[in-house]
């Protein structure tokens, strides 16, 4: 802090009574005004850094909230013997690609069905569960994962287990079933974000291989209001 000179405006260390520039003596009040400035700079400073801090806050909470998992989608009653059917219908598509020249349409299989088959299925991935819904040319798979719990030895506590999911939008095109859409959380991805997002789930269903070859050879789908018919053409 420095005491200014009223007539040259010089800065005198604190204490001097006289300036040592022009040699006028120095108004204290010039003292006081010098205090009250610097503590105006102080409290500038402060509420600077609450906002900065309150800023990244706000940022944290919503990439928490945005990261949230999702609840399985809509789950309806499957009716006595879904899975096996859903299976039997798997096993004839999967004979379809892989014969030679062949295109084979199925029948129309129920979400609540699929759903069934999805909820047993899903552990051999090691998925907490699978679910999908089908609307009117649109078809969105959503993913549970479950990691932990953890254990920390030092304070002998269990933390976890977490869940995480991951959302899928699948639409109809000249080229079949065609991913268009991804979520992680609640956070939506766009352009390659969604790419990168399917093809390292599409890493953790290494089981799902003879589902993941039926899906690639799709040529055609038609999605109604809780159902689906695909047809499927033998691989080249």
């Amino acid at each position: 802090m420095k005491t200014y000179c009223q007539k040259c405006d010089h800065p005198n260390d604190l204490g001097h009574l006289f300036c040592t520039k022009c040699g006028a003596k120095l108004v204290l009040e010039h003292v006081r005004e010098d205090f009250e400035t610097d503590g105006m700079l102080e409290r500038t400073k402060g509420r600077f850094l609450w906002v900065i801090l309150s800023l990244i806050v706000v940022v944290i909470s919503l990439v928490v909230v945005g990261l949230w998992p999702g609840k399985p989608l809509r789950r309806d009653a499957a009716a006595p013997g879904a899975f096996d059917a859903v299976e039997a219908a798997i096993a004839r598509l999967q004979v379809v690609v892989e014969s030679s020249k062949m295109t084979y349409t199925n029948q129309p299989l129920k979400e609540e069905d699929i759903n069934a088959w999805l909820s047993k299925a899903c552990k051999r991935s090691g998925a907490k569960s699978m679910t999908v819904e089908l609307k009117p040319d649109s078809c969105t798979v959503r993913v549970i994962f479950a990691v932990g719990p953890w254990k920390v030895a030092k304070i002998n506590k269990t933390f976890g287990p977490m869940s995480f999911s991951r959302d899928f939008s699948f639409s109809v095109t000249t080229n079949g079933l065609v991913v268009t859409g991804a979520k992680v959380g609640h956070l939506p991805m766009f352009g390659p974000l969604v790419k990168i997002v399917a093809d390292r789930s599409a890493k953790r269903f290494g089981d799902f291989a003879k589902e993941q070859t039926i899906l690639s050879c799709i040529t055609d789908a038609k999605i109604a209001d809780g159902s689906i018919t695909v047809a499927v053409t033998s691989r080249p």
